[in-house]
């Protein structure tokens, strides 16, 4: 299963990810974040030939930016938004895909 950009999955169970944080600079960051159950994810690209993981975007998007993401990141001039990392297996076996 490959996701495509646009479909939209929900998770069915308390799950930890990783997040990336992307700036206006040669510069990137990471955090944890944990999704609950019925949280539901946009995929943000379609992944490149070969890929095992997908960028997705919760749709909720400013709350969970807010809950995970650092202050520091959020209110920095050359901040430019975060993406959670999904790896395909994870994304097969505990979401359900509703788009």
């Amino acid at each position: 299963m490959t996701p495509q950009k646009g479909q939209k999955y929900k998770a069915l169970k308390i799950l930890s990810v990783t997040g990336i944080t992307s700036f206006a600079a040669p510069v990137s960051g990471s955090f944890s974040a944990t999704l609950s159950p019925g949280d539901v994810l946009e995929i943000v690209n379609d992944p490149p030939p070969r890929a095992t993981a997908v960028y997705a975007r919760p749709l909720d998007y400013p709350a969970f930016e807010k809950r995970f993401v650092s202050e520091a990141d959020r209110t920095s001039p050359i901040y430019g938004g975060y993406a959670l990392v999904l790896d395909f297996r994870v994304l097969s076996t505990h979401f359900e895909q509703l788009s």
